[in-house]
């Protein structure tokens, strides 16, 4: 991951991020471009719109593949099943683990830093935080950029662009192994058990967010239990 002036053209680019990926570039130019950053210089040629391509791309190939594997889980559940597989800090794991950001060009100082922080909060967590830490959006761009990339010099081969993908995202997050953040099995328990969950924003006052549990029980509730226990 080298900075400003320092960055020079890897000549053996090609050939690393074929060991990594399995697949080998027939243009060159755009691999380097999938690795640029815009703030390496003033005007060079960025990896935004391959990051732009590679986003839907993935995105349509984890709802292809999801859709013969998964033909009875409800569509709530697929969504955030693919969000898992597709989000930042999914995308920034398969960065660090396959050691992308080493081939980035940039000129952001604080990257370093960031990407260090990231890796210590990621023990905590082996597959996924499900929002709980933040990931540097840079890593997860970078391997945006790289699908999209493969997607365009594979003359948008699907077969060979997903192939790739599954490679780098490993472990593909699955139904048993979606994580599911906090707040989002407090709303989905209250709403199975009908009770109201009240958020109070104290995050500028305390760096906290305060949940209060209202566990009264509906009075249509309270009818049809009575009901149903022949106390009616």
């Amino acid at each position: 991951m080298i900075m400003g002036e320092e960055q020079e053209e890897n000549p053996n680019l090609v050939k690393e991020i074929q060991l990594i990926t399995g697949y080998g570039f027939h243009d060159p130019i755009l691999l380097q471009q999938a690795f640029t950053h815009h703030s390496y210089e003033e005007g060079c040629s960025s990896f935004e719109w391959l990051a732009h391509v590679g986003d839907a791309a993935l995105h349509f190939f984890i709802t292809k593949e999801h859709y013969f594997l998964y033909p009875d889980l409800d569509p709530a559940r697929l969504t955030r099943l693919r969000a898992a597989n597709a989000d930042t800090e999914k995308l920034a794991r398969a960065a660090l683990r396959h050691r992308l950001h080493e081939y980035l060009r940039h000129n952001i100082p604080l990257l370093a830093i960031q990407i260090n922080k990231y890796v210590e909060a990621m023990v905590d967590y082996p597959l996924h935080s499900s929002g709980l830490i933040d990931a540097p959006k840079v890593l997860a761009d970078v391997v945006e950029s790289l699908i999209g990339a493969i997607y365009i010099d594979s003359k948008s081969s699907i077969q060979t662009t997903w192939k790739v993908v599954k490679n780098l995202l490993e472990p593909i997050i699955t139904p048993t192994t979606l994580p599911i953040h906090p707040v989002t099995q407090l709303q989905e328990l209250s709403q199975r058990h009908e009770f109201t969950v009240k958020m109070r924003d104290l995050w500028r006052e305390t760096g906290e967010i305060e949940f209060t549990v209202d566990w009264r029980v509906p009075w249509e509730s309270q009818i049809q239990c009575q009901e149903s226990c022949g106390q009616i």
